[in-house]
């Protein structure tokens, strides 16, 4: 799901931080968005993808969107991290498609800046979020 929202995000302009939890990873993100993105014919928004191991090297973002599987202590633990690392204005988003909103928001100390997105799997062929 990740490479997809970063894929939809790139061919509509936005620069992206994909962040892995390993080198491997990393790389292996960044295959999989630039091979839809040369499907999709639009190979050159590649240049805005910045693949990374952590998330203190994430840039200031606006937006930051968590899409680790369904598992709600792994997301909590993700999206504490994420707030740790964001400024205070980033929105900080979920890819949740069964798991409380509340409940994720919950875990964060500004839930007000918090807000849950469910994407189509593939989400590049989808026209639909909800």
């Amino acid at each position: 799901m990740g490479a997809g929202i970063a894929q939809v995000l790139l061919q509509a302009g936005a620069r992206v931080w994909l962040s892995e939890v390993s080198d491997d990873a990393a790389d292996a993100g960044r295959v999989r968005v630039m091979t839809g993105l040369e499907r999709a014919g639009d190979a050159s928004a590649g240049q805005r993808l910045v693949t990374v191991t952590g998330l203190g090297e994430v840039g200031d973002v606006d937006l930051a969107v968590e899409a680790v599987s369904e598992d709600v202590s792994l997301k909590r633990r993700v999206l504490t991290a994420i707030e740790a690392a964001v400024g205070p204005e980033t929105l900080i988003a979920t890819n949740t498609s069964s798991l409380s909103i509340e409940g994720l928001a919950a875990s964060l100390g500004d839930p007000g800046r918090f807000l849950g997105m469910h994407f189509f799997n593939p989400v590049p062929r989808s026209a639909l979020v909800e």
